[in-house]
Order: structure tokens, then C-alpha cells, then sequence
């Protein structure tokens, strides 16, 4: 619990003088406010005065005035600097989260729910808001008046001061381990609310199988499911706050009663007026207005705490994929990649996805990667964009260990074409030029007519500005493909990486942007991975992977001679596609 509070420490420190303005016009709110009784008991014994003096009636109601005035200026006060106090931290805090997320390596993301990562952000900006407005609207206010009730107390009435001091020390406690008592039910009902987000965001992405295959009623049920639990976990969490203010009324009530049987008791034996009367029960009034909120507003801190526990992990978390501490940016001259003895498994698998690979790639060499699924294709070149750590060997670039250069370089010296591009909500124009966003508009448009991308843009009613949906889902596969295939002939960098880049494309647009893809491999190295051979056959060298081992390498030609395992991948396929058996 203390680090959740401590994770918002370094932001609230960048805003220190709206934090002192807050703190310094609550307590001066809070002072004017605890003085008003003072002026009412006054004006009070005045009015009961057999010959009340007229113009001190009049001079106490203008200084009742101006305090009232004044507590409300200082109250307004007090909202503004805590109105920008939370507005900049929170703002602090949204960024934070970003960068805490966008450090994370690809693994992360890969064993995580998008939706659940919004939400634990989401929970996490809005639970110091909370927890603000809870510290000084409530607690902190409470605090301070507690304490100038006492003061004023001790000074009027000792015993009732007393009485008074032993009841907030076992209210105050009570209602402290209550909230703790019921703090792993908020961590658990946070959790549970996570992985309703989970589900939802799931189903939501997937909508398209979900209606192909009719499953509303199943995904529906699912969800049902994850909200149900979060209903019971809820609800238990509500119930023990239920059973927490009951106890609190019943002390409420009886603290209540002794003070005016104490009032009464007085005024019998002629040691309290009415306008002590008066000055008494207004303090008690508020002060129990006040604290009957304070038990809620303290539990409730501890639920705006367990929401931010989540988020809290992630800004903990060692990302597995970290910069080394002396990391050089990687400086590409030629381009030649080397693979020497690389091992590798993934986390909690047993198999071995690489095995002793060593792999030399001369600069401005085209090498492509077949192999069956399963074979290590896609994990190799996970390695050399580092989204993961070797287990074994080393893998370097113009003989620069890449496990030596900082991440942002070296990513940034390849284009990825993958063969699931993934486009942002935004327009056409700004996802080709991701990779170069200072590109002008003619390079832009030179790219998108390289990929042939240009002949579906300008058919859209705003061209290049036409925003694409969440993830592309507004584009065909293959249009989206080229999209990203114009990305990488903008980036234009020395290193090119195509993951079954024209797995989405026919065999008429294939051909239009095969001419294209051979003009953009030249003189720069490039590693393709391909199921339909016919994307390969021309490239400088072709190697043959099985369960990340080399099986077979050499060009189309010398590896149809040697009839091994290319040659019958070459023979079972069919439309240009590897066949299944």
C-alpha cells in the first residue's frame, strides 16, 4: 500500500507551490469557519440580554458577515489551487503511465490484455484524484477542525474535552481498521474489474470472428461470467463498509446524547447558558457532519489506493529487454548481419525454438527464410529487432553486438513489414509516414506509388487524409499490406525485414509490386520470410529452416538440384502457398 502512495510522490513534488497554496487556504478556510461559532455565541447572549445593546447586535452581525464572507473567497480559494494541483499532476501521471507501458518489451505486451492495461491506467489517474480530493476535502479538513474543536474544548469545558479526545481516538481508530480490514477486498474487487475490461476489449477486437461464426450468446456469457464475479467481489467489499457505518452511528448517536446531557447537566446547575448551549451543539453538529464522513472517506481512500496497485506493478516491473548500461547507438555502414551460435526458448516452454544457429549475411545481401510453421522463421528476427534476449551466441551488425547498442537505433535501421501490419486510427497518410514523420508530401505519394498503394488512395473521397479505423479495419487485408509496405519505402532503411509481406496480396497485385520490392532490396540488406516460394526464388540466397536449425541452404536453383526439403516444399505447392498435408 505505501509504495501505491509513494508512486505519486514524484508529481505531486513538481507541483509544490499548488500543493502549499492548497495546504495553506484549507487551514485558513478551516480557521475562519471554526471561528464563526464564536461571533453566533456572542450575538447570542447579546439577544438574551434583557436590554440588549442595539449597536453591538449590529456590530457582531457585520463581523458574522464578513467572516461568512470571507470563509466562502477562501474556500473558492482553496478549490482553485487544488483544481490545478490535481489537473497538473494527474496530466503527470497520464504520461508516466504511458512511458511506463511503452518501455515494456514486445513479451509484455504479448501476456497482456490491452483493455486491462487502459483500465489499470485509467484506475490509476483517477484513484490520486480521489485520493486528493479525499485527503483535503475530507480527512484533511476533519484533521484540522478535530483539532481546533479540541483546542477550543479543552479551554471551554475540560471534561467535555476529555470525553471528547477518548471518543475521536477510538472513532478515528476504528474507522482506520476498518479500512485496512477491508483493503484486500478493494485489491481483489480492483482485479476483478480489470479482467472484466480484459474480456470485453477481447471480444470487442475479435468482433468480426465473433459475428462469422455467431457466438454473440457465448461471448455474452463469457462476459457475464467476469461481470458476475466482479458483482460478488463488489458487493462483499459494500456490505463490510455497510457494517462498519452502522457501528460508527451507533457511537455518532451516543457521543450526540452525551453532550447534550452534559449541556443540560450545566444549564441546571447554572454553569451553561444558552448560548453556551448554542456554541456547544454547533460544534458538535459539525464536527459529527464531518466525521460520519470521515470513516466512508477513509475507506474509500483505501479503495482509490488498491486501484492504483495494478499500474503500480507495472512501473515496478523489470522490463527483460533493457539497454546496457554504456549502450552505444548502432552506426550502420553496410549492412552485413551475423548470427553466431544463437540459442534461444521462449519463457515456460520447454522446446527450443533456435538451436546453434550461425548465419554470416553479406552487406546488401537478400536472404530469404523457409521453413514450415514452428520453425524459428519469425523468431529470428524477433532476435535481431531485440524483443528479446538471447540465450546463447550473440547476433551483430557491421560487428556491433546488438546486445551492446541501444534498442531505439537499432530498431530504427530496419523496416518491418510484418505479415499482420497493424495500422493506427489515423489517416492514410500519417500511417506511411510513421517512419519518417518530417517526409514531405511527394515522398510520401512516391512511396504509397511504389507499393501501389496510390491507385486505392486516391479513390477514397479524402486521399491521404481518409482515417483507416481502429487497427485498419476500414482497409482490405491486402490494401492495409501495402500501406505498410509504403511505411518501409519511406523509412528507407539500410536493413529491410519482410514477414510474408505479400501473404495478403492476389496474384495480379503481387505481380505489380514485385518489380518494386526487387528495386527496394537492392543494395541494402534483407532477410524475407516466405510460405509462397515464388516471393524468394529470385533472392540472393534462400536458407531452409527446421526446428531452428539450418537444413539446407543455396540459391532456388542449386536447392531444387539438390532435391531436399525445399524441393518438396517446392512440389506440394499449390497457387504459390506451401501445402498442408
Amino acid at each position: 500500500m505505501w509504495n501505491i502512495l509513494a508512486s505519486y510522490l514524484p508529481s505531486v513534488r513538481k507541483e509544490r507551490r499548488w500543493l502549499v497554496g492548497s495546504i495553506v487556504t484549507l487551514i485558513g478556510s478551516a480557521l475562519i469557519d471554526a471561528y464563526v461559532p464564536y461571533v453566533i455565541r456572542r450575538l447570542v447572549a447579546i439577544l438574551a440580554d434583557p436590554s440588549p445593546q442595539i449597536a453591538a447586535i449590529d456590530g457582531h452581525f457585520l463581523w458574522l458577515a464578513v467572516l461568512l464572507i470571507s470563509g466562502v473567497a477562501g474556500w473558492r480559494l482553496f478549490e482553485t489551487c487544488l483544481s490545478f494541483l490535481e489537473a497538473r499532476v494527474m496530466r503527470d501521471l497520464d504520461l508516466r503511465c504511458f512511458a511506463a507501458l511503452q518501455r515494456q518489451s514486445l513479451r509484455f505486451f504479448e501476456s497482456s490484455f490491452t483493455g486491462s492495461l487502459v483500465k489499470q491506467a485509467t484506475r490509476y489517474r483517477k484513484g490520486f484524484e480521489g485520493l486528493a480530493d479525499i485527503l483535503f476535502y475530507n480527512l484533511g479538513r476533519d484533521l484540522i477542525l478535530l483539532l481546533i474543536i479540541l483546542g477550543i474544548f479543552f479551554s471551554e469545558q475540560p471534561l467535555l474535552a476529555w470525553i471528547f479526545l477518548g471518543w475521536s481516538v477510538v472513532f478515528i481508530g476504528m474507522s482506520a481498521l476498518g479500512a485496512w480490514w477491508k483493503y484486500p477486498l478493494d485489491a481483489k474487487e480492483a482485479e476483478s474489474d480489470s479482467k472484466v475490461g480484459a474480456v470485453l476489449s477481447d471480444s470487442l477486437g475479435n468482433h468480426g470472428t465473433v459475428k462469422s461464426y455467431a457466438r454473440e450468446d457465448e461471448e455474452a456469457h463469457l462476459f457475464e461470467g467476469a461481470v458476475e464475479k466482479n458483482y460478488r467481489l463488489r458487493i462483499r467489499s459494500w456490505m463490510w463498509s455497510n457494517g462498519i457505518s452502522a457501528v460508527q452511528g451507533v457511537m455518532m448517536t451516543g457521543f450526540q446524547l452525551i453532550v447534550i446531557w452534559l449541556m443540560i447537566r450545566g444549564w441546571k446547575q447554572g454553569t451553561v447558558s444558552v448560548a453556551d448551549f448554542v456554541f456547544f451543539q454547533s460544534y458538535v453538529l459539525w464536527l459529527c457532519g464531518n466525521l460520519w464522513n470521515f470513516g466512508h472517506s477513509l475507506r474509500r481512500a483505501f479503495q482509490f489506493i488498491a486501484d492504483g496497485a495494478e499500474m503500480v506493478a507495472v512501473f515496478t516491473q523489470e522490463t527483460d529487454v533493457q539497454d546496457a548500461p554504456e549502450a552505444a547507438d548502432l552506426t550502420v555502414h553496410a549492412g552485413s548481419i551475423n548470427f553466431q551460435r544463437v540459442g534461444f526458448s521462449y519463457m515456460n516452454s520447454r522446446r527450443r525454438q533456435v538451436h546453434d544457429f550461425s548465419l554470416s549475411i553479406a552487406p546488401g545481401e537478400s536472404i530469404g527464410l523457409v521453413g514450415a510453421s514452428g520453425a524459428g522463421k519469425s523468431t529470428l528476427v524477433k532476435l535481431l529487432l531485440r524483443h528479446a534476449n538471447l540465450d546463447e551466441g550473440s547476433i551483430a551488425i557491421d560487428g556491433q553486438d546488438i546486445a551492446g547498442v541501444t534498442q531505439r537505433s537499432l530498431r530504427r535501421s530496419i523496416a518491418v513489414v510484418p505479415q499482420q501490419p497493424d495500422l493506427f486510427h489515423r489517416t492514410l497518410r500519417q500511417n506511411i509516414a510513421f517512419g519518417r514523420p518530417d517526409a514531405t508530401e511527394e515522398e510520401i505519394i512516391a512511396a504509397a506509388k511504389r507499393a501501389h498503394a496510390w491507385e486505392f488512395i486516391v479513390k477514397q473521397e479524402h486521399g491521404l487524409d481518409t482515417m483507416v479505423g481502429e487497427r485498419g479495419i476500414k482497409l482490405s487485408g491486402g490494401e492495409r499490406q501495402r500501406i505498410a509496405l509504403a511505411r518501409a519505402f519511406l523509412a528507407d532503411c539500410p536493413i529491410l525485414i519482410l514477414d510474408e509481406a505479400t501473404s495478403a496480396l492476389d496474384s495480379e497485385t503481387e505481380s505489380l509490386i514485385q518489380a518494386a520490392i526487387a528495386d527496394l532490396l537492392k543494395n541494402r540488406t534483407s532477410i524475407v520470410i516466405a510460405h509462397r516460394l515464388s516471393t524468394v526464388m529470385r533472392l540472393d540466397r534462400i536458407v531452409v529452416l527446421d526446428h531452428g536449425r539450418i537444413v539446407e541452404t543455396g540459391t532456388h536453383d542449386d536447392l531444387i538440384t539438390q532435391k531436399g526439403v525445399y524441393t518438396s516444399f517446392w512440389n506440394k505447392q499449390s497457387g504459390g502457398y506451401i501445402a498442408t498435408e
